[in-house]
């Protein structure tokens, strides 16, 4: 059989997939072979002495000494032995050399999807040691369970390289969410506010768009996150019908509830700042500067933030709205 080739590290997926399944057809002979025992002082003096060649007679065929020939016997019963030499002493004894890796358990590409499993924990692992952790403990900051770590998509080495990576995605989100049609009523909803959270993320983690399904060190339990964003959907859109808080501050208080219920295992600050942006920009009002700096980096500008999120827990949502525009 001929195996499809292509470079192993440009190989598409499609192609790695065609040649497993070449391979499992290749090796098919040989899943009943990798079970059996091996003789004990190995192949080559188990054939001889069954087949009555002498070790001078098989030296002669190999046109080397009978010290050498018993050598290579010793080798290849000790796992010393290269496969160029193993070839000739079994050509010597009319054998041919049936040489293949068959996986110990399962097919190839159950090997494979094993290795990409094992790939994407490691990927976890170096982030998790190079940076301050995706499952971060600092301020403000939700651990991310091993499971929702091991759904990173892309293979990162540091906390800045994610950022980067999740601010290109985040504002080609931003785009995308300011030229659609969404009325402002259509903002407070289950599906725009899962459908925003996949756009920002979606290149990132695998679970993007989905709620959180473990319980974290903030937020309100899983088991009521549905229902307490219903009725933030219902305040929200009566907040705008009946004018009963200006624009500025509908926002600001449709992103604090979003945050204090905090549905997504991760990325709800920066999912519910872009939200009401999109809300004030369909209220016909300028997007917030958010204290004009990076709120995911660690610094002066994400204190005060966290500050005034607090501050808003307790009741005050002042602080909250003039840092907005700050």
């Amino acid at each position: 059989m001929r195996l499809l080739t292509a470079p192993e590290k440009n190989m598409r997926p499609e192609f790695r997939t065609l040649r497993a399944k070449q391979l499992e057809r290749a090796l098919e002979a040989f899943q009943a072979a990798k079970n059996s025992t091996r003789p004990q002082k190995g192949w080559l003096r188990a054939i001889r002495e069954a087949t009555g060649i002498s070790l001078r007679e098989m030296a002669t065929r190999l046109k080397k000494t009978p010290t050498l020939a018993a050598k290579l016997e010793k080798s290849e019963a000790e796992y010393r032995i290269t496969l160029a030499s193993l070839r000739d002493a079994a050509d010597a004894l009319g054998c041919h050399l049936v040489y293949a890796l068959v996986p110990k358990s399962g097919s190839i590409q159950q090997l494979a999807e094993e290795g990409a499993r094992t790939k994407a924990a490691e990927n976890v692992r170096a982030v998790e040691h190079k940076m301050t952790t995706l499952g971060t403990n600092s301020e403000g900051n939700t651990p991310l369970s091993p499971e929702e770590l091991a759904d990173l998509i892309p293979s990162l080495a540091t906390k800045e390289e994610l950022n980067e990576w999740e601010r290109e995605n985040n504002l080609e989100a931003r785009a995308r969410a300011i030229e659609d049609r969404s009325s402002p009523a259509d903002i407070p909803s289950d599906e725009y506010v899962r459908k925003l959270h996949k756009r920002m993320f979606d290149q990132t983690w695998k679970w993007a768009g989905e709620y959180r399904r473990t319980e974290k060190n903030i937020g309100v339990p899983v088991h009521e996150i549905r229902e307490r964003f219903v009725a933030l959907g219902g305040d929200v859109r009566y907040w705008i019908e009946n004018n009963t808080y200006p624009p500025d501050e509908i926002a600001v208080r449709f992103h604090h509830r979003l945050t204090f219920i905090h549905p997504f295992p991760n990325g709800n600050g920066r999912h519910a700042r872009l939200i009401a942006d999109i809300l004030l920009i369909k209220l016909g009002r300028p997007a917030f500067s958010w204290g004009s700096a990076n709120l995911v980096k660690e610094g002066e500008a994400r204190t005060k933030y966290l500050e005034a999120i607090r501050a808003a827990d307790n009741g005050d949502i002042q602080p909250l709205l003039k840092f907005a525009r700050s």
